[in-house]
């Protein structure tokens, strides 16, 4: 189901049963692989790389909000 007021940009892919609710911006090549319940704007899709690089480059950037957390306070530590 695909909420009232949504955009989807070129090549969004949806999985099968999920909800989008009202007002939900997806950026192109967004892929939807869980229902989602909060309106705004959602993005994701990256560059053509072999499924082994994919999968390692997939898992860093999840991890980059807290590395870059932890080299700030790092830095904070050397002065």
């Amino acid at each position: 189901v695909i909420g009232k007021r949504c955009i989807l940009a070129g090549a969004v892919g949806v999985a099968d049963h999920v909800t989008i609710c009202d007002d939900v911006h997806l950026t192109g090549m967004a892929m939807v692989t869980g229902s989602i319940d909060q309106p705004g704007m959602y993005s994701s899709g990256t560059g053509l790389l072999p499924t082994a690089e994919w999968r390692k480059a997939a898992v860093r950037f999840r991890q980059l909000d807290d590395l870059a957390k932890r080299i700030k306070a790092l830095e904070r530590s050397l002065k």
